[in-house]
């Protein structure tokens, strides 16, 4: 499509009029967090629906949401409704009645018993959502309540007519003595229908509607001491602490979800679904001084090992006793640094790496314990030597990642000792070693620069999470990141985590709760004589992402006011654009609005931006999904075109779709829904649901297409290619400019993988601002189009910006270069409560 002056006056109009920004709405970072018992009775969570100007409900009201306990220790109500400022019905969140069940309970009347549904402890953890919906019929005096579509039974109640209504969540006021039980949760996605006619729908999003009001009519929610979720997957909080002086080392049991902290003489097992401990004192004192704490749930040992090598102790539950062992010869220990694990193949404790006696090694071994010695295993290919080595479970059973180290190519010290930053697939099962990817270039060691030696692999976002040590100002921090297996990036997230000078040593912890899906930091402080236990929400967020709406009244205004600065930049850059003539040999506006996507009428699978399934007469059939089908069609199509996935079992499928249904309902569901699905996409030439190999795959064939899947083909040819075709990269950039992957579309299995898409889109792109490849056409048009389309998925991209300033300078348009400098910067200060340290003239003329 060209651009016409009457195309952009209409868009600049939109701007003006909407005046909002178009912001990242993942659902996964969406929610509320309610205070509790964590803080005093004045700091507590208080959320009202309604309170301003009471609701007139005649026929019925319904009320759905979703919440997630970030603790379940607390009792207390989650959500109230009155009428005429009296409470008609409360719901409480009970887990003291029964030690195998947590208790939801819906009380209507004071008269009445409630009604109740219960969940096992074992399938409820912290930090997983559940749905909960209420419907009062106020002409057939029924209610109506269920808990993630367990219902309970349907009884009648005395409800009185014409309820005018007022909603709370946590406590109603502040200053009630009486009024002080909360549970500790998150909310979001509150839907509310009253009468069939009048819908709202809070997304609880602090990016959308200023976070607080509805989509549909702008309704306000009324909240005292709330904060955003989104603030959990950014800042580690503190959950607990264990008491209990020595010198503690860790090991981790993630099939149970518990940490065992040895303190020498006694051992605390600490488990994170119950947040409970339990004390064994040991018989005898755990031998070894500079041991490794490793457990091995395979066979339900822990073993002591020492760092250097040397022999292994095993613990005797049942007798509370650590086998003895020799401990003579430990100080010669020449595998300082070495990494050790379980090989799930065998149950045997591994050893890679380590430094002794001036020398860094690249050996492999397993531990014999009949012999009591560590004995060599040869593995095919190599691994230069090195130390400080990370190293996590890889993809299938006997594959190992290991991730970086220190060391050089033959282990000599005197020739100094590199960082490295590269992957290798360590595969036990047939013996082999290979690289996936290696940074370039030599890093030299760094005084007190380390690496934590356990990553942790997380394959439904094909990325990697580790800690490493960084120095600012003397001080020692851990830094946390994340880098995508197939990418050399190195993304930070998260908060720093201080590291005392006291505590540079194995005083610490680092591990991921798969169970209750976070990060879990614990480090021991000598002072208090404390094992202090943190917890970081995943997915963590970057903190371009982290963003804290502070609810300023005037913030609307302030986004009216930057979207229309915002709208005449683009007005008067494009005036400039299209006035200027164009050589063949660069990308042509017409180029760029040439779009493949807007072509392809018939037979297309959208999905970046709004999704759609274009049938073979160009109508969208995806929007006549129901919501379960599009869930099951996606989930088969995105495993069907990942890299590491080439479909979806039944199995994984009915877990996935289904989690709270028995085998047999699950299969059963399973078959109408695949029926149904089938019976849609016959519609669409070319796009076939099929059963192969055990796995339910989406085919894609013949002249059928998918956005997604055009836009890996091209940014594969263009990587692969030094020379850049100019078609082939603007037809690209017309796939992303329409918008994030799955735009709008959430579920808990997907979110990780769409911010892992969008962060590899972000990647691919900068490739091309930083020259790759080689001969990428260097003009306004394309660097415009790249800038623009970076600054969708992260509108605080440096390099994007930096390139946008620098790019309308060169060709003279200096006061479009100021004014993008100032919005930004203002923007900046707006989100981080702090100025922008770079200076226009720092960003034009600095590297």
């Amino acid at each position: 499509m060209r651009l016409t002056l009457t195309n952009i006056f209409s868009i600049l109009l939109m701007l003006v009029l909407l005046g909002v920004v178009p912001y990242s709405q993942t659902l996964e970072l969406s929610g509320l967090k309610f205070n509790s018992k964590n803080v005093e009775l004045y700091e507590r969570t208080s959320a009202a629906v309604f309170n301003d100007d009471p609701v007139t409900i005649k026929n019925k009201i319904s009320v759905s949401f979703d919440i997630s306990f970030w603790t379940l220790k607390y009792f207390g109500t989650i959500w109230r409704i009155e009428n005429n400022k009296k409470e008609f019905s409360r719901l409480i969140f009970n887990q003291f009645k029964d030690p195998q069940y947590y208790y939801f309970q819906l009380f209507v009347d004071q008269e009445s018993e409630p009604l109740e549904i219960n969940l096992s402890r074992i399938e409820l953890n912290r930090n997983s959502w559940i749905q909960i919906n209420i419907e009062f019929n106020l002409k057939t005096d029924s209610t109506f309540f269920s808990v993630n579509n367990i219902s309970s039974v349907s009884r009648k109640f005395n409800i009185p007519d014409n309820l005018k209504s007022t909603i709370y969540f946590g406590l109603k006021s502040l200053n009630d003595i009486n009024d002080f039980d909360l549970p500790g949760f998150y909310l979001r996605n509150l839907k509310i229908s009253i009468d069939d006619e009048k819908h709202y729908h809070w997304e609880l999003n602090p990016n959308v509607n200023n976070g607080i009001y509805d989509k549909i009519s702008k309704s306000k929610i009324n909240l005292s001491n709330s904060s955003w979720l989104v603030k959990d997957h950014y800042e580690w909080r503190l959950i607990n602490s264990i008491d209990g002086a020595g010198s503690p080392l860790f090991a981790y049991d993630s099939i149970k979800s518990r940490v065992f902290i040895d303190l020498k003489d006694k051992l605390v097992i600490y488990d994170f679904l119950t947040q409970k401990d339990t004390l064994i004192l040991y018989k005898n004192m755990r031998p070894g001084k500079f041991s490794e704490l490793i457990y091995n749930h395979f066979t339900d040992q822990l073993y002591s090992t020492f760092v250097g090598g040397g022999q292994v102790s095993v613990f005797d539950f049942n007798k509370y006793y650590w086998t003895l062992i020799d401990t003579t010869n430990e100080i010669n220990g020449h595998y300082y640094g070495s990494v050790r694990f379980i090989n799930s193949l065998d149950s045997s404790i591994y050893m890679f790496g380590g430094y002794g006696w001036h020398t860094a090694k690249n050996d492999f071994f397993k531990y014999d314990f009949i012999d009591k010695k560590w004995k060599e295993v040869l593995i095919k290919g190599r691994i230069s030597p090195r130390y400080n080595t990370a190293i996590t479970q890889g993809y299938t059973q006997g594959e190992y990642l290991l991730f970086g180290g220190n060391g050089n190519e033959d282990g000599n010290q005197e020739k100094g000792f590199r960082y490295y930053f590269d992957l290798y697939s360590l595969d036990l099962k047939h013996s082999t070693i290979n690289q996936y990817w290696a940074v370039d270039g030599d890093i030299q060691q760094q005084k007190n620069i380390f690496m934590y030696s356990r990553i942790f692999l997380i394959p439904d976002d094909s990325s990697f999470y580790y800690l490493k040590s960084h120095s600012i100002n003397e001080n020692l921090y851990w830094k946390m990141y994340r880098t995508q297996i197939n990418q050399k990036n190195k993304i930070s997230v998260g908060t720093d985590i201080f590291i005392p000078l006291e505590e540079r040593n194995q005083k610490f912890f680092f591990c991921f709760n798969s169970k209750t899906n976070e990060f879990i930091y614990l480090r021991y402080d000598a002072g208090s004589m404390k094992t202090y236990i943190y917890s970081l929400k995943y997915p963590p967020v970057e903190s371009s992402v982290f963003i804290l709406n502070s609810q300023q009244k005037n913030k609307l205004l302030y986004v009216w006011i930057l979207s229309s600065i915002l709208g005449l930049t683009i007005l008067l850059t494009t005036l400039h654009l299209l006035r200027k003539k164009k050589n063949n040999d660069v990308i042509t506006n017409e180029d760029l609005n040439d779009d493949p996507i807007a072509q392809e009428k018939k037979n297309y699978i959208h999905l970046f931006g709004e999704t759609k399934i274009l049938d073979s007469l160009g109508k969208d059939i995806f929007q006549s999904f129901s919501p379960k089908l599009k869930e099951i069609f996606l989930l088969i199509l995105i495993r069907s075109i990942n890299n590491h996935h080439k479909g979806v079992t039944s199995e994984e499928l009915s877990v996935t779709i289904w989690p709270d249904s028995s085998p047999e309902s699950a299969k059963s569901n399973r078959g109408v829904a695949i029926n149904k699905l089938r019976k849609a996409l016959s519609s669409v030439d070319g796009v076939d649901l099929e059963f192969k190999n055990k796995l339910w795959v989406v085919k894609i064939k013949n002249n059928a297409k998918c956005d997604y899947q055009e836009y890996l083909k091209i940014s594969s040819h263009l990587r692969k290619y030094d020379n850049a075709d100019i078609k082939l990269l603007a037809q690209s950039l017309n796939l992303l400019e329409n918008g994030e992957f799955l735009g709008g579309t959430s579920y808990e299995w997907l979110d990780s993988f769409k911010l892992a898409i969008n962060n590899e889109i972000i990647g691919f792109l900068k490739e091309f601002l930083n020259g790759k490849p080689a001969k990428t056409p260097n003009n306004v048009n394309i660097r415009f189009k790249v800038c623009d389309i970076i600054l969708k998925f992260d509108r605080l991209d440096e390099d994007a910006f930096k390139l946008k300033i620098r790019t309308h300078y060169e060709a003279g348009n200096h006061q479009l270069a100021n004014n993008t400098y100032k919005i930004f910067i203002a923007e900046y200060k707006h989100l981080y409560d702090e100025e922008y340290p770079l200076t226009f003239q720092e960003i034009l003329f600095s590297n």
